[in-house]
């Protein structure tokens, strides 16, 4: 009950409670109660020490784990056993009850609930024990150790079990091992040392404890011995360009590593990892590179049923320009050599020539046939790519891209790396949509690292750009070296045709320079059939001179002059024209020209009067290949000159060469005539060519030698090609 006290000086009234010594123990009691979190958990098994056992029951577990407190009982599935004993805490000992064969949980249940199911209380019962494999390769690596893993359930410990090979119809133990605790699992190995296939399993030995047993039979194949191919595309590389590994590994299959290593000093070092994409094994890797030489292989991982394997080396390569040496003349000529079937040594010369071309030059290439397949073709495309990615030089192609000239896919294929491509349909100066071609055969260079100052470069000839081409054909290209005028007119007709190429075909432009004529449409009639055309060309025939002494001159084409007469100039006709020949007979003239039509009676005419002066007249003509002479045209040539013309299959030169003549009344003199036209309208009249003439009478003493130097090559090829000529030209058909 509570006393009140009083207090006098502040008048305060004091309640004082005096409580039973029950309620005080009480009050004690909540005051010291543990917290709810430290009550007592739900128990938890971390494992068994025995994970198998009999149907019949009687097997004794071992559980462990946390929480034994209070337990009430153990489940096995759904039978529940009391425990034999609980030690701690942490372990507790149970008889396994009988049960069905099959798996289950064991389960601890405690005044604080139950434990929940893990991987590690699975318990499994089996109506005998049973040897149970868990894994096995399908496939064995002769050489790597075949590994056999299993339980051995309802086995006591210390079970002596048996790997056993199948051999000669009886097995054979080839390793061995015991269990380290009742019902646990084992591992077997054993190093197969031969053998397509080998049949395995695992037995027991008796004890007193369990009987003898047998696992089910594993047969296993000796592994396939897998194989990689490998290729690495391009094999040279630019600065910066993207290389390709790619290949398949046999007989792996999909999702199976790769790895694409690559050499570093005498060690092979991984530099990417990936997988087969596909059934086939199929891989591919890409980087780029910069500078070196690389090598690379692919390794392929192994699988249970395939060896790994490795592929052969691969090497790529940063690509090479060997420079062509100073030319120690301003003229040279190339020839193929077709009897070889072998382009190089011309193709040589024009891709060391471009791979001298000074950093920051020009290159200019017009061509009728561009390839892109090919040894040769591709030794000079790979330099012109070469000197656009490495040495920052422009490169200019013009082409024409009729049916029979360069394709499309080529045009594409260049387009992708070159500064321009522009190309032509039936002709660049042509205003008809068919009966011309952009024909030239031209290449020019800027700058060339032979010399401090700008010394600029011109190739024409008749050396279309395919491998066929320049393996399967007799083909010429002339050099010009450091000859700034010639440069400056041959680029000021390739500018022309590059803007006639998307201008002139509608008649919107009138291009001219300082110094041509005027490069406009002319409408005139063609010869006898008096059919009215258009095209576009330079007017007034005009002759270009090379100056500095060098007896050059050239002419481009389409020449839309015409005579007093209204007819059309001939220009071999007019350089034929000028020459005569010498008294004693020692003048002497070389043709060999590819392509000739019935348009031949005066150039025939012209021949004709050169041999009644009596110059020793030599004339190749080609036939075979897509533009063959006629019997009929060989045969008016024939008539209308008097000279009997050779012939020889797949001959695709148009040049002429006169040694000893007088010119203009110098004597003894020589004139080279060379360049991309054939002697048909087309070639004069339609297409866009260009054809040069070399002559002494017009030259310096030092030009002079140079030039006689540079006809003796000449005649030797004439005589080259001659020696494979046909028996006779055909003139039957």
């Amino acid at each position: 009950m509570p006393c009140i006290l009083t207090s006098r000086l502040s008048r305060r009234v004091f309640v004082l409670f005096v409580l039973p010594v029950v309620m005080l123990g009480t009050v004690r009691g909540l005051l010291l109660a543990p917290p709810a979190a430290a009550r007592a958990a739900a128990p938890s098994v971390s494992s068994l020490s025995v994970t198998s056992g009999l149907s019949v029951g009687g097997t004794k577990v071992g559980v462990h784990g946390t929480g034994f407190v209070k337990v009430r009982y153990v489940e096995f599935g759904s039978h529940k056993v009391r425990p034999l004993a609980v030690s701690s805490q942490r372990k507790l000992v149970v008889i396994a009850p009988k049960h069905a064969s099959g798996a289950m949980d064991v389960r601890v249940v405690t005044a604080a609930g139950t434990s929940a199911k893990v991987v590690a209380d699975r318990f499994s019962y089996v109506k005998a024990p049973t040897i149970a494999l868990s894994s096995a390769p399908t496939g064995v690596l002769i050489g790597r150790r075949l590994v056999v893993t299993g339980s051995a359930l309802a086995f006591p410990a210390r079970t002596i079990l048996r790997l056993q090979l199948l051999s000669d119809g009886k097995y054979k133990k080839v390793a061995t091992t015991r269990l380290r605790e009742p019902g646990g699992t084992f591992t077997l190995s054993y190093l197969p040392a031969k053998g397509h296939k080998l049949v395995v399993r695992v037995v027991s030995v008796a004890s007193r404890s369990a009987p003898a047993a047998a696992s089910r039979r594993w047969t296993v194949k000796r592994a396939a011995a897998s194989s990689v191919t490998s290729s690495a595309t391009p094999r040279t590389f630019l600065k910066g360009q993207a290389i390709t590994v790619s290949g398949t590994a046999s007989k792996v299959g999909g999702g199976v590593r790769v790895d694409l290593q690559q050499l570093a000093g005498s060690k092979w070092v991984t530099v990417k990892t990936g997988t087969t994409s596909s059934a086939s094994g199929a891989y591919k890797f890409s980087m780029a590179e910069t500078t070196g030489n690389h090598e690379f292989r692919v390794r392929v991982a192994a699988t249970p049923a395939t060896f790994s394997a490795t592929s052969a080396k691969q090497t790529v390569q940063h690509a090479a320009c060997p420079a062509m040496n100073k030319p120690s003349s301003p003229y040279a000529v190339w020839f193929t050599n077709a009897a070889a079937n072998d382009g190089t040594p011309l193709s040589s010369k024009l891709t060391g020539l471009i791979c001298a071309a000074a950093p920051k030059s020009t290159i200019n290439v017009a061509l009728y046939l561009l390839g892109t397949a090919g040894t040769q073709v591709g030794s000079m495309l790979n330099a012109l790519r070469y000197a656009e990615v490495e040495r920052g030089v422009t490169v200019n192609f013009l082409v024409d891209d009729m049916p029979d000239a360069t394709t499309a896919g080529t045009i594409k294929s260049v387009a992708a790396w070159a500064s321009h491509v522009y190309a032509c349909d039936a002709g660049c100066a042509n205003v008809r949509t068919t009966g011309a071609d952009m024909h030239n055969k031209i290449v020019t260079i800027s700058d060339m690292s032979w010399a401090s100052g700008a010394d600029p470069v011109v190739v024409l000839g008749s050396a279309n750009w395919t491998d066929r081409q320049l393996n399967q054909y007799w083909q010429s290209d002339t050099l010009f070296y450091d000859n700034t005028k010639l440069y400056r007119d041959v680029v000021g007709h390739f500018g022309r045709l590059v803007q006639c190429a998307t201008a002139c075909r509608s008649q919107t432009v009138t291009v001219t320079d300082s110094t041509t004529a005027l490069w406009a449409p002319v409408t005139f009639s063609d010869g006898p059939s008096g059919t009215s055309e258009q095209t576009w060309g330079l007017s007034g025939a005009p002759v270009f001179d090379g100056g500095q002494s060098s007896g050059l001159s050239y002419q481009f084409f389409p020449d839309v002059s015409t005579a007093a007469d209204g007819t059309r100039d001939n220009p071999v006709v007019d350089n034929l024209g000028a020459v005569q020949c010498a008294p004693d007979g020692s003048s002497k003239v070389y043709v060999a020209m590819y392509f000739v039509t019935p348009n031949v009676t005066p150039i025939a005419q012209a021949v004709g009067a050169l041999a009644d002066e009596g110059c020793q007249i030599n004339v190749l003509f080609s036939q075979g290949g897509g533009s063959s002479t006629s019997p009929a045209v060989i045969n008016t040539f024939a008539s209308e000159s008097g000279v009997t013309p050779q012939c020889v299959d797949l001959m695709h030169t148009k040049f002429i060469v006169l040694q000893n003549v007088s010119v203009d009344g110098v004597s003894d003199q020589t004139e080279i005539i060379d360049g991309s036209p054939n002697w048909t309208p087309g070639g004069f009249y339609h297409n866009d060519e260009v054809q040069f003439t070399l002559n002494t009478a017009t030259s310096g003493a030092a030009q002079a030698a140079q030039i006689g130097s540079l006809a003796n090559s000449y005649v030797a090829e004439w005589n080259t090609i001659n020696a494979h000529r046909l028996a006779a030209c055909d003139v039957t058909k």
